[in-house]
């Protein structure tokens, strides 16, 4: 076993803010070894995220986080294609070994000591319509999980003070652009104070092949109701019966907002697992509970 401890000062101010950015923007490997003066380069070895991908070329020398061993890849997820990238995560556009790194030597062979950080996190962005109380309870249900979450309401008054860092609230008069603006693989949650605000904001959702995931919230009786509506709106029929509504895992019976929220958040992870971003959550895997309308 080798311990490396490394030491920061001024000079790696650059980097960090680099590397930082980089993890907002998703999750990406690094190839690292030692310099000349016994400090960690760095080179972006592959970038594992969508949202962290860019064109160009930038070594990273000095400094940074300390070295991990290589993680298991994450779901892939895109970024809102409307959203400009910060300008240091450009930094990270960098070819598979453009900076001439030799590979891992060989058990028993001689070689430079070169290995791998796996930086940043890939999240599921979720398009969540609606700031009422189980909106609220699901930011905070969802905070510690793997989403990025756009939170859309048309009142802005209608927002806490304080909400989690993975959370973007938006206040736009008219929601549609909203989901002609997500990206494909996002997820998509409706639960505004408008019955007819549902069904434009769903049938915009159900519209788009590429969201694997839109849940409405409701009971049986709305849904049946909103199929009918759909229908008349020309949607095809797998995606209706793609929708979510009621929402919520089963056998979970609770109307209080956090008991709603927890329902919802595991049945969003088990759509996740079953296909993030590529396919649609099987039916079996993503049963919906009955949830107040």
């Amino acid at each position: 076993m080798r311990l490396l401890i490394e030491t920061f000062d001024a000079r790696d101010l650059a980097q960090v803010d680099t590397l930082a950015a980089g993890e907002a923007e998703g999750s990406f490997e690094v190839a690292c070894r030692l310099d000349e003066q016994g400090r960690v380069a760095r080179t972006v070895a592959a970038i594992t995220s969508p949202r962290a991908r860019g064109e160009g070329s930038a070594p990273l020398a000095g400094g940074g986080a300390s070295p991990q061993g290589g993680g298991e890849g994450a779901p892939q997820n895109g970024a809102r294609p409307s959203r400009p990238p910060h300008p240091r995560a450009a930094a990270l556009a960098s070819a598979p070994d453009e900076g001439g790194f030799a590979p891992l030597p060989a058990r028993g062979e001689r070689g430079p000591p070169v290995w791998t950080e796996r930086l940043g996190e890939d999240r599921t962005t979720l398009l969540l319509f609606g700031a009422g109380h189980v909106g609220r309870a699901l930011v905070l249900a969802l905070a510690p999980l793997p989403f990025r979450i756009r939170w859309i309401d048309s009142r802005a008054n209608a927002f806490p003070a304080a909400m989690p860092g993975t959370v973007t609230p938006v206040s736009p008069r008219d929601p549609a652009p909203e989901i002609a603006a997500a990206p494909p693989g996002a997820f998509v949650l409706v639960m505004t104070h408008e019955h007819a605000l549902d069904l434009a904001i769903t049938a915009d959702a159900l519209k788009r092949p590429d969201l694997p995931f839109v849940g409405l919230i409701g009971s049986a009786t709305k849904r049946a109701r909103f199929e009918r509506r759909l229908r008349e709106l020309a949607i095809p029929p797998e995606r209706i019966a793609a929708l979510a509504c009621p929402i919520g895992v089963p056998g979970i019976e609770g109307k209080e907002p956090a008991i709603i929220a927890a329902s919802i958040a595991a049945q969003l992870l088990i759509a996740r697992e079953r296909g993030t971003g590529s396919r649609h959550p099987s039916p079996e895997a993503a049963e919906p509970a009955r949830t107040p309308a």
